[in-house]
């Protein structure tokens, strides 16, 4: 497996475990960033990032549309401050 795999495998548990409530797929892609942390602890780039909404689009998830890179950034820096936060408690 790769990690592309791995985080597309971790994106699809999620969305089958939670409630996103009104959000849609790609809304929830988006919030995945910050929520779970794979995305810092794997060093997934914004290129691996688009393959992994192709990963998920064939899991079924219809994600049809992606954040630009200046936002994966900024919520990417979001989910590794919150990450450093949680475990400094």
């Amino acid at each position: 497996m790769t990690k592309i795999d791995d985080v597309a495998r971790r994106f699809h548990n999620w969305m089958e475990r939670y409630n996103h409530f009104d959000e849609t797929p790609s809304e929830s892609f988006k919030t995945f960033i910050v929520s779970d942390s794979c995305i810092v602890e794997y060093g997934v780039s914004y290129d691996e990032y688009k393959e992994v909404a192709e990963k998920v689009k064939a899991m079924g998830h219809a994600v049809d549309w992606l954040v630009p890179k200046d936002t994966f950034d900024f919520l990417v820096q979001a989910s590794k401050n919150q990450y450093l936060t949680s475990r400094y408690r």
